[in-house]
């Protein structure tokens, strides 16, 4: 059995030559019945549909809005967008604490550069209006 090519199946002890025909032997009666499976189905009353329905229906009502999808997900997005927030928050006043630092810079600039020299040159400041 070794050497043939194909999907084995153990339980059944037979080789399939490709894939659609293993899961058609899979899903199928010698295979089941191999198993121990019957292929009949269990009827329901219409007592047992309604107490299902209403344990289904009870369970969705229970379930918490932070646990709604898989592993907490929902939790971990909303810690993401805070993250996200602060350190937005940080580069915002990291760039107000350096254009403050640059006007204190210029200011000095301003401040030590001769007068009678920028005068002579022609200009009197660097193009600014701010004061």
């Amino acid at each position: 059995l070794s050497q043939h090519a194909g999907y084995y199946c153990n339980v059944c002890d037979c080789i399939l030559r490709d894939s659609q025909s293993y899961l058609d032997h899979i899903n199928g009666k010698w295979h089941n019945r191999a198993l121990g499976m019957t292929m009949r189905v269990e009827k329901s009353t219409v007592d047992q549909v309604r107490n299902k329905l209403d344990e289904v229906k009870q369970k969705r009502e229970q379930i918490d809005e932070d646990e709604f999808l898989p592993d907490g997900i929902d939790r971990r997005i909303l810690e993401a967008q805070a993250r996200e927030e602060k350190e937005k928050e940080d580069k915002r006043s990291r760039k107000q604490e350096k254009k403050a630092k640059d006007r204190a810079q210029d200011v000095d600039l301003e401040e030590g550069a001769d007068a009678e020299m920028m005068a002579a040159m022609g200009f009197g400041g660097f193009g600014t209006a701010k004061k």
